[in-house]
């Protein structure tokens, strides 16, 4: 609700200002007794709290009088007000030096620990090893100079402990006023350890890794209750609002062809997936094992024959209901509120993305972005159905098994029978830190900012030890609700590395810090592995659990047939705290169904697709971007005005690692890749590379990576436009895809270009063919949809055209073509298969879709895009065979309808 802003009368405003000048010291100084009080209390109700806290000086005393002085109106009145405040100033800063020097004459020699491990030795302070302040009794003097605890003597006082990472400790809530950092307004002693070795241990007790989620989240509490603490709640119109004044707020709770191209006759077979790595398949939402074709259309695995016959339409099983008992529901006001577009898949129906095929056995894997998520992970719920397909059979598709996983589906592989599904959960820490936030919930009315920062930190000390355990179970749980082993998830880390003095410069500097690195729960990247051959039981017992948190919700997957590396981006801190952009690499052995974290690395620069790891001959190479860095200057002859001045341009490089035990150690790198540029595309093809970079023009550049410890750049070609995709064909040329642009850089349509590069000192552009108009090819940044006939010498990838609406003549394209690339020959294209043009643009189509695909068997080609399939008897004179509309009779049949888009 809007609240109006009503300002106090003037003659209030002057006399409260005026009191709380000469009053200010003396309430610094019974901030401290109060806030430890507030802690030990942990009392959400907050009058009640602040009437027990009260020290014996007496809050009434000090406060009292501020609503009883009357209006100051007189000069002489006003001189009289400041004397007064003036004076009582003196003889408290004057108390307050005698208390300081009688304390530090009895104190003894301090204890070299108590500076350290998170402890305040003057306010005798320490922290459990969650993060919570715990209260040490204060040593007293008595009247025969001896030191005692004013209690028992006999009675030992709470040592502080150690930090095991004191680089990233924290100051306690009762720093003194005068320590020259920001890390006194933090609330929680956390410790986080950096990005090291250390981190691949695991957890052998899952009450480590609850304990470890506590602490991230008062790590993250921190933040925020250091930025609330000093702010000013305001209105609408970004005027201040009276505390007292301010409303409730609830707490948030947690087609014709023409053909005509050389090798006429060919036969040739195609089906596979377009897979990086050689022996490792990757998931994809159409399969084929050559005699039927499977494929993920919304909530249903449709199977066909090659004849085009449906053999069956299996539709895929809801998620089980109530995840937990007490799952969060979105309004239905909310729900009704939404577009049609923005809405889950028709009847919050569970929609296949991905599927992976071995024998009779086909892995769906699903995603549900269900409003019934689980209460402290948000991003859906991924689902793998296991079934068994027999073509004898009534039901050609039985479910075998179904496996359920938190968060979002990602992508998988499968090396064999083995497969492994990497999904990634969003942290939905808004439940645990709004109730952190000070202008919208009521427990925090009234209060100054020492009092608010005493309640929050008590509020959020409370609340992290039942959020961590919610965390566990709904990422980690069984269905009966358990967490039966944690022995291969990463400890959590701050995924920063480096000098420890940047760091501890970096901690120390809250608007630097916290900006960018506190998010250490943003997410979890899980591997689930699992033999999908084996029966019901063998396959739940075997199944293995891995991941890591990190705190990016962007990861990128490589996997070889032995490793498998999750790539997130970090941070690289130098002695000066200035940082660097790294990418953190966590590589995890490959055994079977076991995916066993072994090793950590870090590159600089950030990577731009899975393409841009390759593992080869015992080395792991990594292509990767460093962004450019600048600074807000004065523009030259006017000082008033700021400009942006780049200091550092971008730059890429190839960094070669090896593993050295637990640790991937750098042995080589190629540095000064595109400066000024960022990578559009990386190929490592065995000892060689190929990197193409983009600003306005495209640099190719061909690398020797044969010695490990010497990689060399051999030669370069820079041509206008760049590749987005690249592919070694007929022995020495590369075939690439990407977009033309002109000499400013502007993309002008789709480009195919074939590159000589049999020699890498001087690789060349063989050939290049142009898309006129608006094109591009979902090719380009789908490499499944990539598709070369090595024996006819043929590509085959999906094109989108788009015409200027002004020209009559001009029509739309949606389909695929055919190109003869042949190094002897000229580029050029050969074939069209419209699947949508302006004919069926506006038919009445679901919301599933099939991406776009290519198959060839027995020299027909088969095509998938959008909502229809089509077969083609050839790939010369070609006809349509059948053409199937995976919607067909739905403009009759539902209440609404989707474009083709």
């Amino acid at each position: 609700r809007l609240t109006i802003y009503k300002p106090k009368p003037k003659h209030t405003q002057q006399r409260e200002y005026r009191a709380s000048k000469g009053v200010n010291i003396i309430l610094k100084n019974i901030k401290t007794a109060k806030q430890s009080c507030l802690l030990e209390h942990k009392s959400i109700e907050t009058n009640m709290a602040l009437m027990e806290c009260d020290p014996e000086a007496g809050t009434k005393e000090v406060e009292e009088p501020l609503s009883k002085l009357p209006p100051v109106t007189s000069k002489a009145g006003k001189k009289k007000f400041v004397l007064f405040g003036v004076c009582l100033a003196a003889l408290t800063a004057l108390a307050i030096g005698l208390g300081v020097g009688l304390s530090s004459r009895n104190s003894g020699t301090q204890n070299p620990q108590s500076t350290g491990g998170g402890s305040n030795s003057d306010t005798g302070s320490a922290v459990d090893k969650t993060g919570n302040n715990v209260n040490v009794e204060e040593s007293v003097v008595d009247e025969t100079g001896s030191s005692g605890t004013g209690k028992d003597n006999d009675k030992e006082p709470v040592q502080p402990q150690d930090p095991i990472y004191p680089i990233l400790e924290t100051a306690v809530v009762n720093e003194p006023e005068d320590t020259p950092t920001v890390a006194k307004a933090l609330a929680f002693n956390v410790n986080v350890q950096p990005f090291s070795t250390d981190v691949l241990t695991g957890y052998s007790d899952c009450d480590d890794l609850e304990t470890d989620i506590e602490m991230a989240l008062k790590f993250g509490a921190n933040k925020i209750i250091a930025e609330q603490s000093e702010r000013e709640c305001k209105d609408y119109w970004y005027r201040p609002i009276p505390y007292a004044e301010m409303e409730d707020a609830a707490i948030a709770a947690p087609t014709t062809m023409s053909l005509s191209s050389p090798g006429k006759g060919s036969k040739e077979t195609s089906y596979g997936t377009n897979n990086q790595v050689e022996g490792v398949e990757e998931a994809d939402a159409i399969q084929s094992d050559g005699t039927h074709i499977f494929m993920a259309y919304g909530s249903e695995i449709v199977v066909i024959d090659l004849d085009g016959i449906v053999v069956t339409k299996e539709k895929i099983p809801s998620p089980t209901e109530d995840l937990n008992n007490d799952s969060k529901v979105m309004d239905s006001d909310i729900i009704d509120a939404q577009p049609k577009s923005m809405l889950p898949i028709e009847n919050d129906e569970i929609s296949i993305s991905s599927l992976l095929l071995n024998g009779n056995r086909v892995v769906a894997l699903a995603h549900k972005y269900d409003y019934k998520a689980r209460k402290n992970v948000s991003g859906g719920t991924t689902m793998a159905f296991i079934y068994q397909f027999d073509i004898l059979s009534k039901t050609p598709l039985t479910l075998v098994h179904q496996e359920e996983i938190a968060g979002r589906y990602k992508t998988a592989r499968a090396i064999n029978e083995h497969a492994h599904v990497v999904t990634s959960a969003d942290i939905d820490t808004w439940g645990f830190n709004s109730a952190l936030y000070r202008c919208s919930n009521k427990m925090y009315k009234n209060m100054t900012n020492d009092e608010y920062f005493a309640a929050a930190t008590a509020q959020a000390s409370e609340s992290a030890p039942v959020y961590a355990s919610g965390v566990m179970v709904d990422l980690l749980g069984e269905e009966d609700g358990t967490v039966s082993s944690c022995q291969h998830i990463v400890q959590i880390n701050s995924m920063m590395s480096g000098s420890v003095s940047g760091m501890e410069s970096a901690m120390t500097s809250r608007k630097a810090f916290f900006s960018r690195h506190n998010q250490i729960l943003n997410s979890f990247h899980q591997v689930t592995s699992f033999d999908f051959t084996s029966d019901a039981n063998s396959l739940k017992a075997t199944r293995n659990k891995a991941g890591a948190f990190m705190n990016q919700g962007s990861v990128e997957t490589y996997a070889s047939e032995s490793n498998l590396v999750l790539a997130g981006r970090g941070w690289n801190y130098n002695e000066d705290s200035s940082y660097d952009e790294y990418t953190m690499l966590l590589g995890f052995t490959l055994n079977g169904v076991e995916a066993k974290p072994s090793a950590v690395g870090e590159v600089t620069g950030y990577l731009l697709n899975s393409y841009s790891l390759d593992w080869w001959n015992g080395h792991l190479r990594v292509a990767t971007t460093n962004s450019q860095k600048g600074s807000m200057v004065p523009k030259e002859g006017d000082a008033t005005s700021m400009e942006w001045v780049v200091t550092s341009p971008s730059t890429s490089q190839v960094t070669i690692l090896e593993y050295s035990g637990k640790e991937m150690v750098i042995t080589g790198q190629i540095n000064d890749l595109g400066v000024g540029e960022r990578i559009y595309s990386a190929r490592f093809l065995e000892d060689k590379a190929f990197v193409v970079t983009f600003r306005q023009v495209d640099p190719l550049y061909a690398l020797d990576l044969a010695d490990p410890k010497n990689p060399v750049k051999k030669g370069e070609v820079k041509i206008t436009g760049f590749s987005n995709y690249m592919k070694l064909v007929q022995s020495n040329y590369l075939l690439t895809v990407g977009q033309e642009a002109d000499e400013t850089g502007r993309t002008t349509g789709l480009k195919i270009t074939l590159f000589d590069v049999g020699s890498l000192d001087e690789p060349k552009e063989h050939d290049k063919y142009v898309e006129e108009s608006r094109s591009y090819s979902s090719a380009q940044y789908d490499f499944h949809a990539f598709r070369y006939l090595e024996k006819s010498k043929r590509l085959i990838i999906p094109v989108s055209t788009y015409v200027n609406w002004q020209d009559p003549e001009a029509v739309n394209f949606d389909g695929f073509k055919v190109y003869n690339v042949d190094a002897t020959n000229k580029i050029e294209p050969s074939a069209s298969i419209t699947h949508a043009n302006d004919d069926n643009w506006n038919w009445c189509y679901s919301q599933a879709r099939l991406p776009s695909r290519s198959m060839v068997f027995d020299g027909k080609l088969v095509t998938f895009k959008g909502h229809s399939v089509r077969m083609s008897d050839d790939l010369e004179t070609p006809e349509m065979v059948w053409d199937r509309n995976l919607d067909e009779g739905r403009n009759t049949t539902k209440s609404y309808c989707w474009g083709w888009r």
